[in-house]
């Protein structure tokens, strides 16, 4: 018995470190960057295989049991067995992905074919796994030195393949623009999360490049922000005003496109408003707000296709799921975020906790991502764009700062209070590994639109948001009238963003009163001609009260206004962050002052091309060591949008509406 149990263990135990040793070089020929982690490089392909030798042997020693077949042995049958459940999985899986590409809307033909090309596999599994048993084992035991080879190569691949991961790219020589864009960070915050060593590449950045503070403006909606920073003009010109906008409603063209106009390649990933993508000589991969999975090129649609499938509570396709898994390891997800990615899509937890759980992961797989199409394409001018900060700071400020916030759990301060450093840390972390792999004379521009800050609260620790739909529908006003809150501000502008308010609906929105008092509940104020902010005024009590609409009709404050707990409570500041590096830039200089507009030109004069005419910001003159733009002055030209979209198709806005939800932008 005891010597059939040893025999059973020493075939798992030979079968798995066998499968193992293939499946690291299959995964080392989809990504050769694959083995960031020589420890986590020897826990997947090593520890989990010795592990599992242990069910494993189980099954062999129950095969053992088997009445033999002439001319078979425990051996044979076993190893069969586990080369067919090695091989015929991976195999169905990728059949079937193959076969539903060439029979779209055939499912009976994609079924039978799957079907039939299993079997094959099964039969031609078993076979191979015969074919070893016969030349690897002796009297149904493997032989000692096919039981070695598998184990050293196992111990010693991971820290091969940590070397070849590590290795430099490979440059053509090209000058290269970078744009790292951190969406809601705050220099406030960046100072003290690196006074506590949290911080490593922004303290060098800082040391190597020239820092300004940057004022944003008004309305801080970030896809506004977004396509001023890039385009250089205001949103009377590109107009964005809203987060409605896709890349057909951009009129001016924004950096990526001026350099495709002077013959350079691009590369963009996850930037605002780029959806629909427009062909470019490089990549284009829409993010965050965009409304279909289409990407330029269209083979890297299935990073937006994981991103969708993502979205709400929806059940995973386990098939699909492992065809984006083999898609996203060849386009550069590493072994440590693969395990990450596990642990996140295992883990039952929280809503929160899940949450910004995934924005944790997002930003490492897009970080691989990037990092592997810089290297492909490299494109002379790239912009990287990830908004964890902001999301973070969002919803996770009150645990940051409970003091702010009365009536905060003790217990979720304790589980929360570190999700805003640690996403700094992390988005730091991605920073530092692309601008590893940078080459030399790389010009780098990283900022963020805006920053974050604690939200006005009461003293209950409630925060009072309008319900924009409601209240819209209530005056009549949804076909002409369109808002998105900003925290506690609402923001009113005409549908589309260009058509004019009614002229009255500051006397409308007076006129609503709170019913026992009489007094009104809202404020308005005025930036421009055709926007207008709406407030909750502070003095006047709303919760369980009833409200006096214009039209005489009373309805229950809970209609029109959302009394919660600070579900969200970090909103969004004007002072926003820039840093420029290069090699005409001044090194350690951080008492600069600058505007959103000012990003474009001066990243177009780091680039050697010519500033747009009718760009609003001015060139960041200060950034560069003396006497380089008096030997290089600038130049001027006219940029066109000559782009064509890949397709004008947009799609129901309910996808979206759900998204701004989340984030708190509707209620």
């Amino acid at each position: 018995m005891l010597s059939r149990i040893r025999r059973s263990w020493t075939l798992s135990l030979f079968a798995l470190c066998w499968a193992s040793l293939i499946a690291a070089f299959v995964f080392l020929g989809l990504n050769d960057r694959f083995f960031d982690s020589a420890r986590d490089g020897w826990t997947l392909f090593l520890m989990l295989p010795l592990i599992l030798t242990v069910p494993a042997g189980v099954v062999a020693f129950l095969i053992g049991l088997l009445p033999p077949r002439s001319g078979d042995t425990e051996a044979r049958r076993f190893l069969g067995l586990a080369a067919a459940v090695g091989i015929v999985p991976a195999g169905t899986l990728i059949l079937y992905g193959a076969l539903e590409g060439i029979f779209h809307g055939s499912s009976a033909v994609v079924l039978i074919g799957t079907i039939l090309s299993a079997l094959v596999l099964l039969l031609g599994a078993a076979r191979i796994g015969v074919f070893l048993a016969r030349r690897a084992c002796r009297d149904g035991v493997p032989r000692t030195a096919f039981l070695i080879l598998p184990l050293a190569a196992l111990l010693l691949f991971p820290l091969g393949g940590a070397r070849l991961a590590d290795r430099p790219i490979d440059w053509d020589g090209k000058d290269r623009t970078l744009m790292l864009c951190v969406d809601g960070a705050r220099w406030k915050l960046i100072d003290r999360f690196d006074a506590e060593d949290r911080l490593p590449t922004f303290r060098a950045l800082q040391r190597e490049g020239a820092r300004f503070g940057m004022e944003s403006f008004d309305p801080l909606m970030s896809p506004i922000i977004w396509t001023t920073i890039a385009s250089g003009v205001l949103p009377e010109e590109h107009g964005v005003h809203n987060f409605y906008a896709t890349a057909n409603t951009v009129r001016a063209p924004r950096l990526w496109d001026m350099a495709q106009q002077k013959g350079k390649s691009v590369g963009v990933l996850g930037y605002l408003i780029t959806w629909p993508p427009r062909p470019v000589d490089g990549f284009i991969i829409p993010s965050l707000f965009a409304r279909g999975p289409e990407t330029w090129p269209k083979e890297l649609g299935f990073i937006r296709e994981l991103a969708m499938s993502e979205k709400g509570n929806k059940d995973r396709d386990l098939r699909r799921y492992a065809l984006y898994g083999v898609r996203s390891i060849q386009y550069g997800v590493r072994i440590s975020t693969v395990l990450e990615a596990f642990r996140v899509m295992t883990h039952k937890g929280p809503y929160l906790e899940n949450m910004i759980a995934k924005r944790f992961l997002k930003l490492r797989m897009h970080g691989d991502m990037f990092l592997e199409l810089w290297e492909r394409y490299q494109p002379e001018f790239a912009a990287f764009y990830n908004n964890g900060i902001d999301v973070s700071s969002h919803y996770f400020w009150k645990y940051y700062e409970p003091e702010s916030f009365p009536g905060v759990l003790p217990e979720d301060v304790e589980r929360y209070r570190d999700v805003i450093p640690r996403m700094y840390g992390a988005m730091d972390v991605v920073l530092g590994r692309i601008l590893a792999k940078a080459p030399e004379g790389l010009h780098l521009v990283v900022l963020s639109d805006h920053g974050l800050r604690a939200m006005k609260t009461e003293a209950s620790g409630a925060l009072r948001l309008i319900r924009t739909e409601n209240l819209l529908r209530r005056l009549g006003l949804e076909e002409t009238v369109e808002g998105i809150n900003l925290a506690a501000r609402l923001h009113m502008k005409g549908k589309g963003g260009r058509g004019m308010l009614p002229p009255d609906l500051e006397t409308i929105l007076a006129t609503i009163i709170e019913e026992e008092s009489g007094e009104p509940v809202f404020s308005t104020s005025r930036k421009d001609p055709v926007s207008l902010i709406v407030r909750i005024r502070e003095e006047v009590p709303t919760k369980g009260r009833r409200l006096r609409l214009p039209d005489g009709s009373v309805v229950p404050s809970e209609e029109l206004i959302e009394e919660t707990p600070a579900r969200l409570s970090g909103e969004h500041s004007p002072d926003a962050i820039l840093l420029l590096r290069g090699p005409h830039i001044r090194r350690g200089v951080s008492d600069g002052v600058a505007t959103i507009l000012d990003v474009a030109p001066t990243t177009l004069y780091m680039m050697g091309l010519p500033i747009g005419r009718n760009m609003k910001g001015r060139l960041l003159e200060s950034a560069f060591v003396d006497g380089w733009i008096d030997n290089h002055p600038p130049t001027h030209d006219d940029y066109v949008l000559d782009a064509v979209p890949v397709s004008s198709e947009e799609t129901d806005d309910g996808a979206l509406k759900e998204q701004l939800r989340a984030l708190g932008y509707l209620n």
